[in-house]
């Protein structure tokens, strides 16, 4: 039995052909047919309204995002895409995106790429990224757990510009602007390729301080260099040393004189062609007996010479300068 269906909308918006019983075949459409177009009308009304609409919210508002199942069944975020999972749009005086979490995260980034961070933010004048913390919190936290890396890093390309910034506003209390702190390491770990450039650098622009070392039982300043000088002390003005206690030197020290010398070799000084000998005898050594004269012998011996020979035994102390 055929039907006849004039006039009817197809889901193209357009006119569907006239169907008349009795009339020709190629104008006729069974009842079967019919139905098979109606089907299709609707599964494509019901895939349309299935896609995913933009989710938007006005400026100063919530953009809510419901959790649903995920195919492994566990929980997860209502929204993913394969390009940009959330974007945050523009607000003039609000957060383009906001995470809020009472137990976890409030926002989280990931990424498995070797040159992508998990988080990456950006600014044209100001901070890419920031962190707040009230109630003794941290403001930016970095923890890395790889060999030879870090933690936070920092990195700068413009003319004078700083890796890493550090800035305290405590008025009391000595706030630090940068602390360092090592289990088993250095607190705090300077170097530099420049050349005349220093790996840490310490500057008072009140008349204080630049750098200052303290310990409780060790060295609370301590200078090495292979083959420089291990520290240097200048001033164009001022004392460019200024010791307050002991003052210990490896190139000085103590020879025992015995009775009947003449001179007295003394080894272990390291004596260069240009070096200042010193040598002070710490008592008497006999009726005009003073010392005349101390001569470099070797890279790491030198002569006491007296002006006769001794009659008493005592000890002279002596320092080379090189």
């Amino acid at each position: 039995m055929d039907v006849q269906a004039k006039g009817a909308v197809t889901s193209g918006g357009g006119p569907a052909p006239s169907v008349n019983a009795g009339t020709n075949a190629d104008e006729t459409v069974s009842r079967r047919g019919l139905l098979a177009r109606a089907a299709a009308v609707l599964a494509g009304a019901v895939a349309t309204l299935a896609l995913p609409s933009v989710a938007e919210a006005a400026d100063g508002d919530y953009l809510q995002v419901n959790q649903h199942k995920l195919q492994d069944g566990t929980s997860g975020t209502g929204v993913y895409t394969s390009g940009d999972s959330i974007k945050g749009g523009f607000a003039k005086y609000n957060s383009g995106v906001y995470g809020s979490s009472e137990s976890g995260y409030g926002v989280r980034g990931d990424t498995s790429h070797a040159s992508y961070a998990g988080v990456l933010g950006w600014s044209l004048y100001g901070h890419g990224v920031k962190g707040q913390a009230t109630n003794n919190g941290v403001g930016v936290l970095g923890e890395s757990a790889g060999t030879n890396t870090a933690g936070v890093k920092g990195h700068a390309t413009g003319t004078g510009s700083r890796g890493v910034y550090g800035y305290s506003d405590a008025a009391l209390g000595g706030g630090a602007g940068v602390e360092g702190y090592a289990k088993s390491g250095n607190g705090v770990y300077g170097w530099t390729g420049g050349a005349r450039m220093t790996g840490v650098l310490g500057e008072h622009k009140s008349g204080g301080t630049g750098v200052f070392g303290r310990s409780g039982s060790g060295q609370g300043l301590y200078g090495v260099s292979t083959t420089g000088t291990g520290v240097r002390a200048v001033s164009p003005s001022g004392a460019a040393l200024d010791v307050q206690g002991i003052a210990k030197f490896t190139q000085s020290g103590r020879a025992t004189i015995s009775s009947g010398l003449r001179e007295r070799l003394v080894n272990g000084a390291k004596v260069g062609t240009g070096s200042a000998i010193l040598v002070t005898p710490n008592g008497d050594l006999g009726s005009g007996v003073y010392v005349k004269y101390a001569v470099r012998t070797g890279a790491t011996q030198f002569k006491i010479v007296f002006s006769k020979a001794t009659t008493k035994a005592g000890t002279c102390s002596w320092f080379v300068l090189n």
